[in-house]
């Protein structure tokens, strides 16, 4: 059987260098390429609790400090998959949450 790709979703959280580490050990005896793919939060899944009536700004600085966390999660899932050390994974960062599909 041969395995031409691997993916490992990742969070920005602690557990994304255990899930390429994962990844890797499964692509290298197969020479598989490895896509860590980050997938960022959906701002959606927080809007029901913004309302009707919820302040402009509080919601903006909401959505603001959404976006800080994306952006590190991101720099985190980055920093992660450059650590595996592995020549054939690559990083790629979804623009919109659609880990659901994966």
């Amino acid at each position: 059987m041969s395995w031409a790709r691997i993916m490992a979703p990742l969070s920005g959280g602690q557990g994304d260098a255990a899930a390429i580490a994962a990844a890797t050990m499964i692509a290298e005896p197969f020479g598989a390429e490895l896509a860590a793919v980050y997938t960022p939060a959906d701002v959606a899944d927080v809007m029901p609790w913004m309302g009707e009536g919820f302040l402009g700004g509080v919601q903006t600085t909401a959505l603001e400090s959404l976006k800080e966390a994306t952006a590190a999660g991101e720099a985190s899932a980055r920093k992660a998959a450059a650590g595996s050390g592995y020549a054939k994974a690559q990083f790629v960062s979804l623009q919109t949450p659609v880990w659901a599909g994966l």
